[in-house]
C-alpha cells in the first residue's frame, strides 16, 4: 500500500492527522498507526476501501493467485498418510458400509476410489500453491480438495463462470455482504449465479488452510471455506483464476 500511504501523508501536509482520520472513519487512532507502521500489509479489502474512499483516492483490483509453496501431486503409495479414520468418520468413503478398522486396512483401496470419483484420471496434472505461514500436512489437504471437488461436482451451476464477470463493481457487491446478517447465503448464492459453487467444508487436521479456489476435472469453478476461519476476502485473489488451493493470512475479522 505505498501509494496510500504517501498519499496519506501529503493529506496531512494538508493540516491532517490521524487522529483526523481516524475520528472521521469511526476507528481509533491506534489502529491508522499499525496500519501506516506495517504500510497496510495486514489489511482488509473492505477496510481498505472506507480508507481509499475517505482520501478521495481511486481503486483497482488485480486479482492474482499467488502462493509460496508448491503442493506434491497426489501419491497413495504412503496411504497412512492420510487421515483415512477422520474421513470415514465423516463418510467421506460413500456407501462403504464396513468398520472402521477394515477401512483403515483397505485404505489404498478405498483412497484410490476417493480420488477417482474427485479427478478421473487427470490428479497428476494437477498444479496446487499454498499460501501459508505454516507447512500444510499435504496429504490432509488433497483429500479436503477432492472431496470439495465430489461436492460441487454432484451440485453444478446452471452457467460457466466467466473471469470477465468478476468486476471491480462485482467484488464490491460481494465485500458488502459480509457486513449484513446472513451475508454467507447470499455470497452463495450470488456466486453460483455467476458460475461459481461455494462450499463450507470443515478443515481436517494439520491442513493450515482457510479456502481454496479451484476448478473440478469437469471445469465447475468452486470457491470454498473450511471452519479455520469465515473471512471471505481470501476469495477476491483467486476470483479470476479459480484453480488452485489457496491460504489466506488474514484472520482479525469474521462475516
Amino acid at each position: 500500500m505505498k501509494d496510500s500511504s504517501s498519499n496519506w501523508r501529503s493529506f496531512r501536509g494538508a493540516r491532517q492527522t490521524q487522529k483526523d482520520l481516524a475520528e472521521f472513519l469511526g476507528m481509533k487512532m491506534q489502529q491508522i498507526q499499525r496500519y501506516e507502521a506495517e504500510r497496510y500489509q495486514s489489511i482488509s479489502l473492505r477496510r481498505l476501501e472506507m480508507i481509499a474512499d475517505a482520501l478521495c483516492l481511486e481503486t483497482s483490483l488485480t486479482p492474482k493467485l499467488s502462493g509460496n509453496r508448491e503442493i506434491s501431486p497426489v501419491d497413495l503409495s504412503n496411504a497412512a498418510s492420510f487421515p483415512v479414520g477422520e474421513m470415514y468418520r465423516r463418510g467421506w468413503f460413500g456407501a462403504y458400509r464396513g468398520t472402521l478398522i477394515k477401512a483403515l486396512k483397505e485404505a489404498p483401496e478405498q483412497l484410490a476410489a476417493f480420488f477417482e470419483r474427485a479427478y478421473g484420471p487427470h490428479a497428476p496434472l494437477r498444479r496446487r500453491y499454498s499460501r501459508s505461514r505454516d507447512i500444510p500436512h499435504e496429504p490432509a489437504l488433497l483429500a479436503w480438495e477432492a472431496r470439495v471437488m465430489i461436492l460441487a461436482d454432484a451440485r453444478p451451476p446452471a452457467t460457466a463462470f466467466r473471469p470477465a464477470t468478476a468486476s471491480h463493481d462485482w467484488l464490491r457487491t460481494l465485500i458488502g455482504f459480509s457486513a449484513v446478517r446472513g451475508g454467507v447465503k447470499r455470497i452463495e448464492g450470488y456466486l453460483r449465479d455467476a458460475g461459481i459453487v461455494f462450499l463450507v467444508e470443515p478443515a481436517l487436521p494439520g491442513m493450515q488452510v482457510d479456502g481454496a479456489a479451484l476448478r473440478t476435472a469437469n471445469d465447475v469453478a468452486v470457491l470454498a471455506l473450511t471452519v479455520r476461519d469465515y473471512r471471505i476476502e481470501f476469495v477476491l485473489a483467486g476470483a479470476n483464476a479459480p484453480a488452485q488451493p489457496y491460504h489466506s493470512p488474514y484472520r482479525d475479522r469474521s462475516i
